[in-house]
């Protein structure tokens, strides 16, 4: 309790601040760390509940799975602008395992840097041209991951996948008047590992990915922002000594409902609900729902 009650007051903190001289739409961007025209900063404290999780098999099927009942995720993110074009943002997390069944388990989780440039940019009225923007972004395995062995009751040690990641992707938006559509692709290509038990090494390399977006936002300038994303994640053939693994490729799609919220000048409270593995075909990952609150500040 005392590192959520830690958590809110910081919130409150950053929500009675002083005002700061910046756009007054304070509306934020697509994306919690992307930097709209204007801001040099963008800071965000995000927390998010993930929760009914069950595992899905290669037949699409819904079945049990022992890990924790949900896990509550603290993060702190920032973006910083280094030019018109071009951005840094980093994003740390601390989160808690649970089950009923056993002692909560908290551990940091996996950090991430990334870089986005911005192509060219258009307004509200350049409806047949998009804002087109690449990214590339870094997750570091720091945390306990899936392929060492738990020393937990339920697995709640584990708050990683073991595997460092690079995600390259482009992103385009089209904007008209109050509508932003957003379509965007993305890689996530992941550095093999090597697995030592008592007997032998492994060479584990995980399938490579593609991640693809389609989102519809409709804007209350001065207000706040509704937003609806549909996301395809499909990974591909696992291996292990360069041998295929059977069955190890995988699909997801995930629904997002977001709406952010005005607080102030360059300030948002964005409230998100996920439904992960509902919709559309889905085959060997895990299906939960999530729901998440996160304050940015602009600047």
């Amino acid at each position: 309790m005392g590192a959520v009650r830690s958590f809110f007051i910081l919130i409150g903190v950053f929500l009675f601040s002083s005002v700061l001289n910046a756009c007054p739409c304070g509306c934020g961007a697509v994306g919690p760390l992307i930097l709209s025209p204007g801001e040099a900063w963008k800071f965000k404290l995000g927390f998010s509940k993930d929760y009914n999780r069950k595992l899905i098999d290669t037949n699409g099927r819904p079945g049990f799975d022992d890990g924790p009942r949900h896990t509550d995720k603290y993060s702190f993110g920032l973006a910083k602008s280094v030019d018109e074009r071009l951005s840094l943002s980093g994003q740390w997390n601390y989160e808690r395992n649970y089950h009923p069944d056993a002692k909560d388990h908290y551990s940091f989780g996996d950090p991430s840097v990334g870089l986005r440039y911005t192509f060219f940019s258009t307004g509200a009225f350049d409806h047949l041209l998009p804002t087109l923007q690449a990214h590339l972004s870094y997750k570091h395995a720091t945390a306990k991951g899936l392929l060492e062995n738990s020393e937990q009751p339920h697995s709640l040690d584990i708050h990683g996948n073991s595997y460092s990641e690079i995600l390259p992707g482009l992103d385009a938006w089209f904007t008209h008047l109050n509508w932003t559509m957003g379509l965007g692709v993305a890689g996530i290509f992941r550095r093999p590992i090597k697995v030592k038990d008592e007997q032998s090494t492994q060479t584990r390399e995980k399938g490579a990915a593609i991640k693809s977006q389609f989102s519809l936002s409709y804007t209350y300038f001065g207000t706040g922002q509704v937003l609806a994303s549909l996301e395809r994640e499909e990974k591909g053939q696992d291996k292990v000594d360069r041998r295929g693994v059977a069955n190890s490729g995988s699909l997801r799609h995930t629904l997002d409902l977001t709406t952010n919220i005005r607080v102030g000048m360059m300030k948002t409270l964005a409230l998100s609900l996920q439904r992960s593995g509902y919709y559309l075909e889905t085959r060997n990952t895990s299906r939960k729902e999530a729901f998440s609150v996160s304050y940015l500040q602009a600047i």
